[in-house]
């Protein structure tokens, strides 16, 4: 049986279901004036169906609390050229959250948050208000961004969706095809975006890299969370199979696209006859086409 991917979300419920966070107190009450509401906007990836029906993802419940699907949360505010950060802690049962609204100073704020985010303050670039999405060239974590323009103080109420910056890529397997002596494979993806603010603009380009390590994990799917490749252009992957015996088959100069929110999925499928590789993309439709071969007779 293929293993398959299990996504997390939430359905955004009305401002009563939101958690809140004071130095205090958790009731939504204590707060003066308007609210600064943090919920999901992307919740399933945009073409779930079509990896669903090919069993290679399960869509995800809709009805999650916002602990489920973003762990974390950072907040920034600026007025100029001062920043603050701030780790919300968040409810682990609410579907939405309330951002406290001390920690914001009077006058426009461009309120920015960041979740998926384990160490915002060392990604996160003030200076043109950016965050690293492959900080070191590696996978890193499904990040969500949301921004808006609020001033304070405020009677209003006021909402901000995160989307999320990435999409994901897996590279699957015939499982009637594989060989015996697989040890790890490697894939390497170039031309995707290096960095996003959170108003979702995104700039730089970088070469992202992961190893699976097979002989741990079983045969399974290598699956990574990718920033889109650079608008107007095409990405190149790099798939380098290691067998027992330490030696290697490399499939290289694989086009493809990664989008924002979008599944992409290659097989691979072996030929135990002339131990080449034919790497396949699913379409639209359904179906699989052959994009690569690699005939090692």
């Amino acid at each position: 049986m293929k293993a398959k991917t299990f996504l997390f979300g939430l359905l955004i419920l009305p401002f009563a279901a939101a958690s809140c966070v004071n130095e205090n107190t958790d009731d939504c009450d204590t707060y003066v004036g308007g609210r600064v509401v943090v919920g999901v906007q992307d919740k399933n990836y945009d073409n779930v169906d079509l990896f669903t029906r090919a069993a290679l993802v399960d869509p995800l419940d809709e009805n999650l609390p916002l602990s489920s699907y973003v762990t974390s949360l950072y907040t920034w505010d600026n007025t100029g050229t001062q920043y603050k950060s701030f780790q919300e802690s968040m409810s682990r049962t609410a579907t939405t959250h309330t951002l406290n609204p001390a920690i914001f100073v009077d006058g426009v704020n461009n309120v920015a948050v960041i979740g998926n985010e384990t160490t915002a303050a060392a990604n996160y670039s003030s200076s043109n208000q950016s965050i690293a999405l492959h900080p070191g060239g590696v996978e890193y974590n499904d990040v969500y961004v949301g921004a808006k323009q609020i001033t304070f103080p405020t009677d209003d109420d006021h909402s901000i969706m995160l989307q999320r910056t990435k999409g994901m890529l897996i590279v699957d397997f015939n499982p009637d095809n594989v060989p015996t002596d697989l040890k790890s494979i490697a894939v390497s993806i170039d031309n995707v975006y290096a960095s996003v603010t959170p108003a979702l603009v995104y700039s730089g380009t970088t070469t992202v890299s992961k190893s699976v390590d097979m002989t741990t994990t079983g045969f399974v799917p290598v699956r990574m969370v990718v920033a889109p490749t650079v608008t107007g252009g095409q990405s190149t992957l790099t798939i380098t199979i290691t067998s027992t015996d330490n030696s290697t088959s490399v499939i290289e100069d694989i086009s493809t696209t990664i989008e924002r929110n979008h599944i992409t999925a290659l097989l691979q499928e072996w030929d135990a006859v002339t131990g080449g590789w034919a790497i396949k993309q699913l379409l639209g439709d359904g179906t699989w086409s052959t994009i690569k071969t690699l005939d090692l007779i």
